[in-house]
């Protein structure tokens, strides 16, 4: 019992460190970790919005991925026991390519 306790309060700090404010220059000199440090508070703040894809390109780089309707970011939430491979941030687009929605998958 005491190791599944130490266990989960270690695991709730590390994910504590995942909420920072969004910063554009902070994210696109960062690797993936940074990036999901602040996926949070893009989402949160839908800082994205009604911007073009253009503009949201601007802010984040080049798209890992650009399947026309959807922008792919990889990025890494830091949550132990779970590959960061499958993490991402996508940038849904309307039919004029502006942002429409931002979504955290995994």
């Amino acid at each position: 019992v005491r190791a599944c306790v130490i266990a989960a309060s270690v695991s709730l700090l590390l994910a504590c460190g995942n909420n920072k404010p969004f910063d554009s220059a902070a994210w696109l000199k960062g690797d993936m970790r940074a990036r999901g440090r602040m996926c949070e508070n893009l989402v949160k703040r839908k800082i994205l919005i009604g911007q073009t894809a253009e503009e949201a390109q601007r802010l984040l780089g080049k798209p890992d991925k650009d399947y026309g309707s959807t922008l792919s970011y990889k990025i890494d939430l830091g949550w132990p026991f779970k590959d960061a491979k499958h993490y991402g941030l996508l940038i849904h687009l309307d039919e004029n390519r502006n942002v429409r929605g931002v979504q955290i998958v995994d």
